[in-house]
């Protein structure tokens, strides 16, 4: 499993490419919750397709939303979300305790306004 959570700099864009496809075992899955252009979409849509491959998870994508052509919507093996990937009916009771010590200056209620 390779899980993404890098910021987007001119030195991740592209970082994960076909150099880092190949190398996956085929039964490995890519989830990325980062930033979308740090995975190269062609890349890992021509892998999906060419299988054998486990698949990936992304919520982010180079451009937002992704396009309605996009041949990763085409794949069975490539679940998409809509940037909410981590979103539950919970969210806000379990994140912003989390949040709170970063920004002490908040009020919880403050905080639910963001």
């Amino acid at each position: 499993m390779l899980v993404i959570v890098t910021p987007l700099r001119t030195n991740t864009i592209g970082m994960i490419d076909r150099r880092i496809f190949e190398v996956m075992k085929p039964t490995a899955v890519l989830i990325n919750v980062g930033r979308g252009a740090v995975v190269n979409e062609d890349d890992l849509g021509k892998r999906a397709a060419r299988g054998p491959y486990s698949g990936a998870a992304i919520d982010t994508f180079t451009e937002e939303p992704l396009s309605p052509v996009s041949p990763l919507w085409l794949l069975d093996n490539v679940i998409i979300t809509p940037h909410i990937g981590g979103l539950h009916d919970r969210y806000a009771e379990s994140v912003l305790p989390l949040i709170k010590p970063i920004c002490g200056f908040c009020s919880m209620v403050e905080m639910a306004r963001w």
